[in-house]
């Protein structure tokens, strides 16, 4: 092959680019290749159509040569319902063109593991990678038999690299469809000054949904578990025993791990670069944790097998409002399992005391610290206070109940304009409308509406609306009540919703019988509620 033909892969440019390589005359869909080994088959493609002309490489206009271009996927274990760790044994690499001037070129796949979600950032730890020579090829699949095993829980990456094409005077283009993808495909490319990887869609390509598939197999291994518990029980220096850590005291750490396999083995664990942010001082106390015995498909916290667990200590002023430390834990398994990388898990744990208004001997302050850590609120308009005895208004509410359902990440689409009451620059006009679009609220019976009442507070018994309905949605019918407060009316417009809400273990009432429904609600009780209905927990794996 001459090098005359690569000006197929020139466009009149006059630097390097992000450009298609053209297609090939005829185009083809190819499968991906037979089972080689390992059980598992995993991928984030909707098909595995290798789509002509639909893949970009950063090109050299002048040689037709592809620049260093590095190809990445994330697959969360998690995602394909691989509890334990996952060992590699071959990648999937969809080929749309491979061309060099002596016929072959050399690619590379490297494996490595990230906690969950990091990806693109976060430290990459590398777990194995392989170097094969590839023909040239059109449309094709290409196996690289490479191994690297990744711990439970995190997300592994597979990078697909071809060589510089401009030193082994070839062009590689990777093979994608339009069809679609569970998660996004990264491209790197130094010299088109991608410098880190970027997600396809951001860089304009948002049909080119890269192939790229993994074969291995599950591993059983130790994974963290739940319950995480800290200061429950004693330590060796005094605490308060609230459930919450504090700076200035030693606290007992009670960590949990689950033997998801077939066979028996004892664990324990080791306490290193306990840390969080600068200024305060980090101590590992107690550094070790046994978990006794794990028999298969059960979990072990330290505390009840062995009462054996870590102790860590912070000492200092608070440095940011919300603030977080963690650990790492390298855990041992006996007798190891061959194959298996040794158990480890990095542990965030929540320190509290975050609101001023908010002391540590209030009933509603570890409710309070969990939606606070889990991002359903940040405080009131009083910064840095909670304000725990301000009835929680209609308008907050649709944020706590939508932030606590889906997420510290989640943004509702923007407002239309629906409630005459509120404006659509209303900061809090996605959320309500949000919430009249579930099915959760219609709104105030006030005159002119359609109104919404934003600044009127929640009532106890519209509480139990907003709690059910956003939990399990507006085609919810509770339970036809019973009579189990002597101020609800059974049957009544709330009675089933309260009824159900007591059932549920959410709320208990207000004291004597009775449940107070028409009683506005504070922030400080809507802490609890929120956290009881959604399930919010302060510490977990």
């Amino acid at each position: 092959m001459s090098l005359v033909l690569f000006a197929l892969f020139a466009p009149e440019l006059r630097a390097q680019v992000l450009a298609r390589i053209p297609p090939p005359p005829l185009a083809r869909n190819v499968a991906a290749p037979a089972v080689a080994c390992g059980p598992l088959w995993i991928t984030e493609s909707a098909t595995q159509d290798i789509v002509g002309g639909n893949s970009f490489a950063c090109i050299d206009p002048v040689s037709g040569f592809t620049f260093e271009t590095h190809y990445t996927r994330a697959y969360s274990l998690a995602a394909f319902d691989i509890a334990g760790a996952f060992a590699v044994c071959e990648v999937e690499v969809a080929v749309e063109v491979a061309l060099a001037v002596d016929g072959s070129q050399p690619l590379t796949v490297a494996l490595y593991w990230v906690p969950t979600g990091t990806f693109p950032g976060g430290a990459l730890t590398p777990i194995g990678s392989a170097a094969m020579t590839i023909d040239d090829v059109d449309q094709a699949f290409v196996t690289v038999p490479v191994t690297g095993t990744a711990p439970p829980g995190t997300d592994l990456v597979v990078d697909v690299a071809p060589s510089n094409g401009n030193a082994t005077f070839s062009a590689f283009a990777i093979g994608s469809n339009a069809a679609g993808q569970t998660a996004p495909g990264y491209l790197t490319a130094p010299a088109c000054n991608v410098a880190t990887p970027t997600d396809l869609a951001t860089l304009g390509f948002p049909d080119m949904d890269i192939v790229v598939n993994v074969r291995g197999e599950e591993i059983d291994t130790a994974v963290a578990d739940a319950p995480l518990r800290v200061d429950e029980h004693a330590a060796s220096a005094a605490s308060n025993l609230n459930g919450v850590f504090e700076a200035g005291e030693t606290v007992q750490v009670e960590t949990s791990w689950k033997n998801p396999g077939t066979t028996s083995f004892s664990l324990t664990g080791l306490a290193q670069n306990f840390t969080g942010p600068a200024g305060p001082v980090y101590t590992i106390v107690g550094p070790a944790a046994d978990y006794g015995t794990l028999a298969p498909s059960s979990s072990s916290s330290c505390h009840d097998a062995t009462g054996s667990c870590f102790e860590l200590q912070i000492s200092g002023t608070r440095p940011l409002q919300h603030w977080d430390a963690t650990f790492d834990e390298n855990g041992t398994m006996t007798p190891p399992i061959a194959g298996v990388p040794p158990p480890f898990h990095t542990w965030t744990l929540h320190v509290g005391e975050s609101f001023p208004d908010v002391p540590v001997s209030s009933q509603f302050y570890r409710f309070i610290e969990t939606i606070f850590h889990k991002g359903v609120t940040g405080g009131c308009a009083a910064a840095p206070n909670y304000c725990p005895g301000d009835p929680a208004l209609r308008k907050q509410m649709a944020v706590f109940v939508l932030k606590a359902r889906e997420g510290d990440t989640y943004t509702p689409p923007p407002a239309v304009g629906i409630f005459n009451d509120v404006p659509v620059s209303d900061p809090f006009a996605p959320w309500i409308e949000e919430l009249f679009h579930r099915g959760i609220v219609a709104g105030c019976s006030t005159p002119g509406g359609p109104n919404y009442c934003p600044n009127a507070p929640v009532l106890r018994q519209q509480m139990a609306v907003f709690l059910l309905r956003t939990l399990v949605g507006s085609a919810y019918t509770p339970p036809a009540c019973t009579g189990l407060f002597g101020d609800v009316t059974c049957p009544g417009l709330f009675s089933d919703w309260i009824e159900d809400l007591f059932i549920r273990g959410i709320a208990a009432g207000c004291g004597g019988n009775d449940f107070c429904p028409t009683s506005p609600i504070t922030r400080g009780q809507m802490a609890p509620f929120l956290s009881k209905t959604f399930t919010l927990s302060l510490y977990g794996p």
